[in-house]
């Protein structure tokens, strides 16, 4: 008797169609999103706008200030990432920089440094996660929480 694994892995090898058809059965059974579905096949990443901006909102510096120091843009821009060949999103780096000035924009005043702190903090080899998700993962928590405490 096959398993389950060597089932699933021969149609989709061989009946691609028929595992489309059960997928999408299985995602209408089981209220699977979209957005689920998005993140199994990329990871968990800060993929759509209104994640972002909720979770960059959320952020305070050290003067009281809230949401962003820098746009999604201007991130890019300094950065110079190609976003295709990093295993993060440009929404993912966008955050982490302005989590970092958040935490510490009054002692580092350079963008360039802190925005290439957010890139190595999203490529940390001995991270005790996947690295390149930390960012989702953070946003998710700090939405989370201040849902919590705004009850």
């Amino acid at each position: 008797m096959e398993t389950i694994d060597e089932q699933i892995e021969y149609l989709v090898r061989n009946k691609p169609h028929t595992t489309k058809k059960l997928l999408h059965k299985w995602m209408t059974r089981y209220d699977i999103s979209q957005h689920e579905i998005e993140q199994a096949v990329e990871g968990n990443h800060i993929i759509d706008m209104n994640m972002y901006n909720e979770a960059v909102n959320l952020l305070v510096d050290k003067d009281g200030r809230h949401g962003p120091k820098w746009t999604v843009d201007e991130v890019k821009s300094v950065s110079g990432v190609d976003f295709n060949n990093v295993d993060y999103t440009c929404l993912d780096l966008a955050y982490v920089a302005n989590m970092l000035y958040s935490d510490y924009g009054k002692r580092l005043q350079s963008p360039t440094l802190i925005i290439g702190m957010a890139e190595d903090y999203l490529t940390d080899p001995d991270s005790l996660c996947e690295a390149d998700e930390r960012a989702y993962h953070d946003a998710e928590k700090r939405i989370k929480y201040h849902a919590k405490v705004a009850k």
